[in-house]
């Protein structure tokens, strides 16, 4: 297995592998005996200096709009795990998506409501 979207590797959308960080939940609540507990569906974020011009054109076909449903595969917290979801893909908004020389730079997915396949 290796981290897709929809099915498809990496490569298929001209990707390397980003910096991956998986949330267990929406929110981390601190509880009266001073833990931590996770509330909400995990969250998965992928992390790009920069992403070519063809990998943005093949996500945005993907996501055409603000978000869409897609399954993904993504590296859970301990780095080596690797995991299957139905989710919820947020497209960067238009602001924070700085284009220069046929690249996105710092661009970021975000993958919400993760649900084990």
């Amino acid at each position: 297995m290796a981290l897709s979207i929809n099915g498809q590797t990496l490569d298929y959308y001209h990707l390397e592998q980003p910096a991956s960080r998986y949330l267990p939940g929406a929110s981390a609540v601190t509880m009266a005996d001073g833990s931590v507990a996770y509330t909400g569906f995990p969250i998965a974020l992928w992390d790009y200096g920069f992403i070519s011009g063809a990998a943005y054109d093949a996500l945005r076909a993907v996501c055409p709009g603000a978000s869409v449903g897609v399954t993904v595969t993504v590296l859970l917290d301990d780095m080596t795990t690797e995991a299957s979801y139905n989710a919820i893909l947020i497209w960067p908004e238009a602001e924070s998506i700085q284009r220069r020389a046929k690249r996105a730079l710092q661009f970021s997915l975000k993958f919400l409501l993760l649900e084990t396949i």
